[in-house]
């Protein structure tokens, strides 16, 4: 049959020519970022408009309780807090909550935090820094 080749012959892909080694693959793109909605396999979440969070600073023991529309930043000394999405269960099931955050830290050398915060589950996901805990208090609408 014209155009065809034993099994297990090495072809150069099209587009190459005969004599030249084929280009390596290119590098796998890294994922892109969640689309700010709870994951699918997951209780089913309504989409709310506020947040609240509870930030506390771990070496003066001072915290506050910030409360702010979603997309609104939020400030705590030196870090800067934003809500990308938050969602609570539908009254028919147990109350939880779950919110995107973005935080950033002013001191240097700080690590940030981009992801998702649990209410009822904080060891699930959380902020790691040595100077704050953030905890997700609620959201509402």
């Amino acid at each position: 049959m014209p155009g065809a080749t034993a099994p297990g012959t090495n072809v150069p892909p099209s587009g190459t020519a005969p004599g030249q080694a084929a280009q390596p693959a290119p590098a796998p793109q890294p994922a892109l970022p969640p689309q700010f909605t709870p994951p699918a396999n997951g209780p089913a979440w309504v989409r709310m408009g506020h947040v609240t969070l509870l930030v506390l600073d771990t070496i003066t023991g001072r915290s506050q309780q910030l409360s702010g529309p979603v997309g609104a930043t939020l400030r705590f000394e030196s870090l800067t807090i934003t809500a990308k999405g938050c969602y609570a269960r539908p009254p028919t099931m147990r109350a939880d909550y779950t919110a995107w955050l973005d935080i950033t830290d002013a001191h240097p050398g700080q690590k940030g935090f981009s992801g998702w915060l649990l209410a009822k589950e904080p060891a699930i996901a959380s902020y790691d820094s040595l100077s704050y805990d953030v905890r997700l208090v609620s959201c509402t609408p």
